[in-house]
């Protein structure tokens, strides 16, 4: 009777080692879980690393007015007049020309550079104009013009950029780039023309729009 007593002893103690064991795998188990970690950065840019802007020197940057030129000369024609361009960083303001109709052709030319001052080359990737054709209207006063008359003579008003030796307009703003190195300027010219091939019977106005030079850092597409 004492080794069957002996023998359901250690019979019950190996029943609950086994259940004590099971328990722990199962708790193990319960509590699992995945922990993730995400990283995140952003890196700001430093604009010297990258800065073109208009200038009114080529081999510095320099802001300031920019006079127009004017064909014929201003003496020649009463009227024919232009305003000084605003040039700042990279906007270039006030280019305004007042033309005389029946006196033949005129233009107002304005001349300053786009200066590179960064550490990288900048490609130029596109010449965009915010108008593909000019808006007329007459001048409010007693000598506005005739609304016909003006859409006619519309025509005959123009804006031509041209950057470093290549022209471009409304109808060619896709093109190749061209490359401006660091520490240099390339030339830029704003002419506004008159053909004054239509007559009209009073003042009117004439919208262009912006134009916009985009610069890049990278040659590709």
């Amino acid at each position: 009777m004492e080794n069957q007593k002996d023998k359901s002893s250690k019979i019950i103690a190996i029943v609950a080692l086994v259940v004590a064991v099971l328990g722990v795998s199962l708790g193990f188990a319960a509590f699992s879980q995945n922990l993730t970690i995400e990283p995140e950065a952003s890196v700001k840019g430093d604009e010297n690393r990258f800065n073109v802007q208009f200038s009114t020197s080529e081999s510095e940057a320099a802001t300031g007015a920019v006079t127009a030129k004017l064909t014929p000369s201003d003496s020649s024609i009463s009227g024919f007049e232009a305003t000084s361009a605003n040039l700042i960083a990279t906007t270039v303001d006030n280019l305004k020309a007042t033309f005389v109709n029946g006196k033949g052709n005129q233009t107002a030319t304005y001349s300053f550079y786009v200066y590179n001052g960064g550490e990288l080359d900048a490609y130029l990737k596109k010449v965009t104009f915010e108008k593909p054709e000019p808006t007329c209207t007459a001048t409010a006063g007693e000598n506005a013009a005739t609304d016909e008359l003006v859409q006619a003579a519309c025509k005959d008003v123009t804006v031509k950029i041209t950057v470093g030796s290549e022209q471009y307009t409304a109808t060619n703003e896709s093109i190749s780039s061209k490359m401006l190195a660091k520490s240099s300027g390339t030339p830029v010219t704003v002419v506004l023309e008159y053909k004054d091939q239509n007559a009209v019977d009073g003042d009117f106005d004439v919208d262009f729009g912006s134009i916009t030079l985009n610069y890049s850092s990278s040659n590709g597409e």
